[in-house]
């Protein structure tokens, strides 16, 4: 008998499914789409790192940059502590089908409202910064240190990074419905996707991508 995929396993294949549809169009149209896979969407009995509580960092001080420490660097509890005050968790491990290039592995510190995503090599690669939260972790107000934060129009955002290298609209399927997003260059770092809320008007997650996972 085969295992039943995780939920949240199940939620990247249909994203990553209608995303490789959406990508088939928009080569026709010349229209960049994005391949992102999201942060997993439930939380099952996972491994703890550490679960011994810690306070965050002062909440006016935290940003994304604060964090960025940690893209491209093999995962540590104890420097994710060090960065943004609060210990990580395993969420979840997925072992694709088309092998060791599909494994992935997901921590969570939930008190900040902050995801990672490694490979098998357990390097950082994806930052996820949940503004709105999910059911893994807190809503929580991150902010770039130039001011774009959750209230910030794709204008404003646009003033304060330039043009983006890339945007689509969003997604609508039933079990996943998305704004529109932009991607940035946002050096020394790596690149920064803004996904907007439904309505496009706010932000509602911030990721955070070495070049090796961006969407090709």
């Amino acid at each position: 008998m085969q295992p039943r995929m995780p939920r949240g396993a199940l939620t990247i294949t249909l994203l990553l499914s209608a995303c490789a549809l959406a990508a088939g169009c928009a080569a026709r149209r010349r229209v960049p789409a994005v391949s992102l896979p999201p942060p997993p969407t439930t939380l099952p009995a996972g491994d703890v790192i550490d679960s011994a509580p810690a306070a965050p960092r002062n909440s006016a001080t935290l940003t994304v940059d604060d964090a960025a420490v940690l893209l491209g660097k093999p995962f540590d509890a104890d420097a994710v502590a060090s960065a943004v005050g609060a210990r990580p968790k395993l969420i979840q491990s997925y072992h694709g089908l088309g092998g060791p290039q599909d494994e992935r592995h997901y921590y969570g510190v939930p008190p900040v409202g902050l995801q990672m995503l490694t490979g098998r090599d357990r390097v950082v690669h994806t930052l996820y910064f949940m503004i709105e939260g999910d059911s893994n972790v807190a809503p929580y107000s991150w902010s770039l240190r130039n001011g774009v934060g959750r209230d910030s129009r794709p204008a404003d955002v646009r003033a304060r990074l330039g043009p983006p290298e890339a945007s689509g609209p969003g997604l609508d399927l039933p079990r996943l419905r998305t704004g529109p997003w932009e991607r940035f260059r946002y050096p020394p770092f790596g690149s920064l996707h803004i996904q907007y809320s439904r309505a496009g008007d706010t932000i509602s997650m911030m990721t955070l991508m070495t070049e090796s996972a961006l969407p090709r």
